[in-house]
C-alpha cells in the first residue's frame, strides 16, 4: 500500500518535476519525458515494478546490516563480562584451574549444566526436557548477562542476586519452552511460575521466573542458583561448561585456540562469545540474504521487461520518429530520447523505492525488540544502496540501448511510407 500510494503521486504529480527544469533540458530529454508524461498508467505500471522491488531489497539490506551491528553488543550481553565459552565432556571435564593454567586466563567461572523435564501451563501443561545451568557468585563478579525483563528489581545485578538466594526463583531464556529458536515473543515474564520435576522422584519443584534473559545463544536454558541445582540433580551435577576472561593484550581466538590445544584430552570446545552469536546470526543473516537474491532476481526481469517495453514503444512510435527524422532531428537525437525515458523510468523507480525501504526500516527498527535487547540503533548500509541504486540505473540504460540504437536507424521515408 505504501509503495502503491506513493508511485501514484508519483507518477501523476511527474510533470511538477519536469516543469521546474524545462528551460535547462535539450531536445533529447524533453522527448524523453513527454511520452511517459502522456501515458501515466504505463508509466506508474513500470514504477511500481522498480519501485516495489527496490524498496523490498532496500529494506532487507536494513535489516542485514543492523543485524550484523548488533552482534558486538548480543556477544557482549551474553558473556557475563568474558571473552570465552569453554565447554568439556561431562565425561572428563575441565577445572578453573585447568584452565587457569593455561597462558593468556586470566579468569575461569564454572557453571554446573543438565538436564530436566519442565511442566508449564503455557504449554498446556505439556511436560518438556530443557537444559538447567547452575551458578554461583562467579558469574556475577564481573557483569551480570544482560536481561530483557527484569519484573520488580532495580537492576539486572539484583535479579540475578535474588535467584541465587532464593532457591524457588529462575532465570529463562525468551524461547524458553518453545519448539522453535527463532526471535519471538516469550511465552514467560517475570513473576509466572512453572514446575521443574526431579529426575529421581518425579515431583514437581515450582519456580517463579525473576527475569528473561536477552538471548540463550549459548543455550544455557533455566538458571538456577547452584544449591538449587544440586538438589534437583544431586550426583548427577557435572561442571563441565566455564566462562573465561582472557588477560588485557591477549586475542580471544589465540586463547581458544591454545585451550583446545593443551586440553585436547579433555575434548573441550572453545569459542568466543562473539563466535557464538556470528554462528547463530549466520542461519537469519543467510535467510535475509536469499531473499534478497531472489528479488535481484524479480529485478532483472523487470529490467528485461522495461527493455520489452521500449522495443514495443518503438514499433507503436514508429511514424513519430519518421516525423522527427524528417523535420530535422538527428538520429543521436532519437536514441538519446529512448535512453532518457528509460533512465527516467528507472531513477524515479529506484529512488521511490530506497526512501521508502530506509524509511520503513527506521520504522520497524524504532519498535522492535531484536533478540530481547533494546531498539536498535537505525544505520544505513551505504555498501548495499550504492549496488542497488547504480545497478538497476546502469542495466536499464543497457536494455534500453538496443531499442534506442534501432529508433536512431528508422529511415524517415520508410517510417512515413509504411504509416
Amino acid at each position: 500500500v505504501l509503495v502503491a500510494s506513493a508511485v501514484a503521486i508519483a507518477a501523476v504529480n511527474a510533470d511538477l518535476l519536469v516543469r521546474r527544469r524545462a528551460r535547462h533540458r535539450g531536445l533529447a530529454s524533453r522527448l524523453g519525458v513527454a511520452h511517459p508524461l502522456a501515458h501515466r498508467a504505463r508509466t506508474g505500471l513500470v514504477l511500481g515494478m522498480f519501485a516495489l522491488v527496490v524498496f523490498t531489497l532496500t529494506f532487507l539490506a536494513v535489516l542485514t546490516h543492523v543485524l550484523s551491528r548488533q552482534a558486538p553488543e548480543l556477544a557482549a550481553g551474553a558473556g557475563a563480562g568474558h571473552d570465552l565459552l569453554v565447554d568439556s565432556s561431562a565425561a572428563n571435564p575441565v577445572t578453573a584451574g585447568d584452565l587457569g593454567a593455561v597462558p593468556g586466563v586470566e579468569e575461569a567461572i564454572g557453571l554446573a549444566r543438565g538436564a530436566v523435564d519442565v511442566q508449564a501451563d503455557a504449554i498446556d501443561g505439556e511436560v518438556r526436557p530443557w537444559a538447567v545451568t547452575g551458578f554461583d557468585e562467579g558469574l556475577l563478579a564481573r557483569a551480570p548477562p544482560r536481561l530483557s525483563s527484569r519484573g520488580p528489581y532495580d537492576s539486572d545485578a539484583d535479579a540475578w542476586r535474588a535467584v541465587l538466594e532464593d532457591p524457588t526463583l529462575a532465570i529463562v531464556s525468551p524461547v524458553f519452552l518453545q519448539q522453535s529458536s527463532a526471535p519471538t515473543d516469550s511465552l514467560f515474564e517475570p513473576g509466572d511460575r512453572f514446575e521443574v520435576l526431579e529426575p529421581a522422584t518425579g515431583v514437581g519443584v515450582e519456580l517463579t521466573v525473576a527475569g528473561v534473559t536477552s538471548s540463550d545463544f549459548q543455550v544455557n536454558g533455566v538458571l538456577v542458583g547452584r544449591t538449587l541445582l544440586d538438589g534437583l540433580l544431586g550426583p548427577n551435577v557435572v561442571v563441565n561448561r566455564h566462562y573465561v576472561a582472557v588477560a588485557d593484550g591477549a586475542d580471544p581466538e589465540v586463547v581458544a585456540s591454545t585451550l583446545e590445544g593443551q586440553l585436547a584430552p579433555a575434548g573441550i570446545d572453545a569459542s568466543t562469545f562473539r563466535a557464538v552469536v556470528d554462528e547463530a546470526l549466520a542461519a537469519y543473516d543467510g535467510f535475509l540474504r536469499l531473499l534478497q537474491g531472489f528479488l535481484s532476481l524479480g529485478l532483472v526481469t523487470g529490467i528485461a521487461g522495461l527493455g520489452v517495453v521500449l522495443v514495443r514503444a518503438v514499433r507503436e512510435r514508429r511514424r513519430e520518429i519518421g516525423v522527427l527524422r524528417a523535420v530535422g532531428v538527428r538520429p543521436e537525437v532519437v536514441r538519446n530520447a529512448f535512453l532518457v525515458e528509460a533512465g527516467f523510468l528507472a531513477v524515479q523507480g529506484t529512488v521511490l523505492g530506497v526512501a521508502l525501504g530506509l524509511v520503513s526500516g527506521a520504522s520497524v527498527l524504532a519498535h522492535a525488540d531484536l533478540f530481547g535487547t533494546a531498539s536498535p540503533d537505525f544505520a544505513v548500509p551505504w555498501a548495499a544502496l550504492v549496488v542497488v541504486l547504480v545497478v538497476p540505473l546502469a542495466c536499464s540504460l543497457l536494455a534500453a540501448a538496443v531499442p534506442a540504437s534501432r529508433a536512431a536507424a528508422i529511415r524517415p521515408a520508410v517510417a512515413l511510407r509504411d504509416a
